[in-house]
């Protein structure tokens, strides 16, 4: 039985996806330590970008992340929200 209080509701969502170029690489010539410690920083920093642009961070996957524009708050423009979070 769903709850009577949750509703469905059809939106047009932007998803971006983005990684890091050369992880692999990047992971096979750096002390696990000191690559962990740059993951974290892009992961807070794309948070931190995510939101500044009203996008919310969906998930992490590996070296990507995975940003929703629509969801919570669908805005108008929220593809032209996703191309700006995308470039910066």
């Amino acid at each position: 039985m769903q709850n009577s209080s949750m509703r469905e509701e059809r939106r047009l969502l932007t998803v971006l996806f983005a990684d890091v170029v050369g992880s692999t690489e990047l992971g096979s010539k750096t002390d696990p330590e000191v690559l962990r410690q740059q993951m974290t920083r892009f992961y807070e920093r794309m948070k931190e970008v995510a939101d500044t642009h009203g996008g919310t961070v969906e998930k992490f996957i590996g070296d990507a992340v995975m940003v929703v524009f629509g969801v919570p708050r669908l805005h108008d423009d929220d593809a032209e929200r996703g191309v700006r979070c995308g470039l910066a």
